[in-house]
């Protein structure tokens, strides 16, 4: 299956947006490079699909973080909520079997609204309580 010019200027927004080698680089650099990819790899992409593209990546990338947030609290703190919920009960299983692994410490706050960093902070708190238990 090939990928449409939409899908691959996609992935080449996604790649500037998360990864931390192409953050070493100014924005006015990132842009660049991204109008270079587009005009190399995805012709068909308008100045106006980009921004529609940008736009969708920026509230996709906010409604994951939440929905992660919301997962791991759901999962660790109200067991009503998992039952009949496979995916969730998975995500209980894999978070319980996994807690030590899982460092909520070093994320990046910048990049959060309010609404996330108040769910970051309760995921942060039943962490700390499921670990003081543990012991």
């Amino acid at each position: 299956m090939t990928l449409s010019d939409r899908e691959k200027f996609l992935i080449s927004n996604v790649v500037m947006i998360t990864s931390k080698w192409a953050k070493k680089f100014p924005r006015p650099i990132r842009t660049s490079l991204l109008t270079f990819i587009r005009d190399k790899h995805s012709p068909s992409v308008t100045n106006e699909d980009w921004h529609e593209l940008a736009m969708d990546i920026n509230e996709h990338i906010s409604a994951t973080r939440k929905s992660f947030l919301t997962g791991f609290y759901d999962a660790m703190k109200n067991p009503f909520k998992i039952q009949g919920d496979p995916s969730l009960t998975q995500l209980d299983k894999e978070i319980r079997d996994n807690m030590k692994d899982i460092d909520l410490e070093n994320l990046d706050m910048d990049e959060m609204d309010s609404e996330t960093r108040k769910l970051l902070g309760q995921v942060k708190s039943l962490k700390r309580d499921y670990e003081n238990d543990d012991r």
